[in-house]
């Protein structure tokens, strides 16, 4: 009977359907047509233990696996690359010398890794740079920017505290996405005094940047902001994500107009604040005083702008939803002078409301406190979309709201916004997955 051969094709999506190591590990062993896509799920990314002496993610025992001959072929299947921060534990034996040199040795075998994170370990809240020992410190920053890192088109950092200014100011002029959650700047140079600091290329790469922070950039780290102000003339992707706290929400608009002023074609713009939480009276009152502000300036190439929020009716010292009024009209207003280019709008709102009734049919309140989006909206037309989540998470994200609950919400929204809901796909509600939504470039 002739081998019946299946279709590279199928194969994949069979492997891609795979969600626990497990299995992956089992049909790498079950099959031998198997064990190539499974290697390539499994050594995708690769964590590092950067400081830790004890465990399987450490410098020596990752160095020992890749430099094993049998192991060669799966070099080229490390595409993603997390340096974590932090020792194994108080108890264990501190990192040397020879442990440098294996992560030296490591970064200088995985050549083929596009995506590089330096981050904290999992039991890490947050680490200063300063805490990471020189000879780590200086094998992360020489491969960074040695031949080896050619190839990387992301980097991303993750809460690190105290990072080399510049350091960060390579990295953003280096390549051509950055990440930073979290991350806070000193003066201080990457080497020793006694050697040049670290010369950014005159060429700025950065395409796309991604900024996640606890809450929005308050105005007391300024060497941060001037140095992003610094490297975002060629920027085209921009997202923003955080919660306000209540001393900063006054400072938004000023903070998100100095983001964007020196982003002359930027093209994609995601703001999201649907993890921020409940503004007490101080903050509304704030925020009313500098919501004559203009958040953005014109960004006359922008084609797509995503708006995350939240709904969330409350009673008591917290008003989250009465602070939206003050602050998305400065976002969204004149956009035929703002946004010439602009072809997409989506408002990405988190739903967090329970229905007035729940059977025979679903019924929710009208949302009063948004019923400002129909002074607003009708300019956008056809241009604008609503994704409406579900209050529950599922792994750190929101899902959409199931059929029967969003029709129900939309159906209220209607009532607050008659104008809006009047045009022909005036309240057209897309589910997460969706092309128009542009996931697949504003997402890193």
């Amino acid at each position: 009977m002739a081998h019946l051969e299946l279709p590279p094709e199928l194969i994949a999506h069979v492997i891609d359907l795979v969600e626990d190591t497990t299995t992956l590990k089992d049909a790498a062993l079950a099959a031998l047509i198997f064990r190539e896509p499974c290697q390539k799920r499994l050594f995708h990314r690769l964590e590092i233990q950067v400081m830790a002496t004890q465990g399987s993610k450490t410098c020596r025992q990752v160095a020992e696996f890749f430099s094993d001959p049998s192991h060669s072929h799966l070099i080229d299947f490390v595409l993603e690359l997390w340096l974590a921060m932090g020792r194994s534990s108080s108890s264990s034996p501190a990192a040397g010398p020879e442990d440098a040199h294996m992560l030296t040795f490591a970064l200088d075998t995985l050549k083929n890794v596009r995506i590089l994170q330096l981050c904290t370990s999992p039991w890490v809240a947050s680490v200063q740079w300063t805490d990471v020992p020189a000879l780590f410190a200086g094998a992360i920053v020489d491969h960074v920017r040695g031949p080896g890192a050619r190839r990387i088109s992301r980097v991303a950092l993750a809460w690190l505290q105290g990072l080399p200014h510049d350091f960060a100011c390579y990295l953003l002029a280096t390549f051509p996405t950055v990440s930073l959650e979290n991350v806070f700047l000193t003066s201080e140079l990457a080497g020793p005094a006694d050697e040049p600091s670290l010369k950014p290329p005159l060429a700025i790469a950065l395409q796309r940047l991604s900024l996640v922070f606890y809450d929005i950039l308050p105005p007391s780290w300024p060497l941060l902001r001037q140095t992003l102000r610094q490297y975002t003339h060629s920027l085209r992707v921009l997202v923003v994500q955080g919660t306000i706290l209540h001393e900063h929400l006054c400072h938004v608009h000023d903070t998100l107009h100095e983001l964007c002023s020196n982003t002359p074609v930027l093209e994609y713009l995601a703001l999201d604040f649907s993890f921020a939480p409940g503004w007490n009276q101080a903050a509304y009152i704030n925020l009313a005083q500098s919501a004559s502000r203009t958040a953005l300036p014109r960004l006359p190439f922008l084609k797509h702008f995503t708006l995350a929020i939240q709904y969330y009716r409350m009673s008591g010292g917290s008003i989250s939803i009465e602070a939206l009024p003050l602050l998305l009209p400065t976002f969204l207003r004149d956009p035929s002078d703002r946004f010439p280019a602009l072809t997409t709008l989506v408002v990405k709102m988190a739903v967090l409301d329970v229905p007035i009734q729940r059977k025979p049919s679903i019924i929710y309140a009208p949302p009063t406190t948004l019923s400002f989006f129909d002074d607003i909206l009708p300019e956008y037309g056809t241009r604008a979309r609503w994704v409406l989540l579900e209050n529950q998470m599922d792994a750190g994200r929101r899902r959409s709201m199931d059929e029967r609950h969003s029709e129900a919400f939309v159906e209220a929204l209607g009532t607050v916004l008659p104008r809006t809901a009047s045009q022909p796909g005036g309240l057209r509600v897309l589910r997460l997955g969706d092309p128009e939504l542009g996931e697949e470039i504003v997402e890193f």
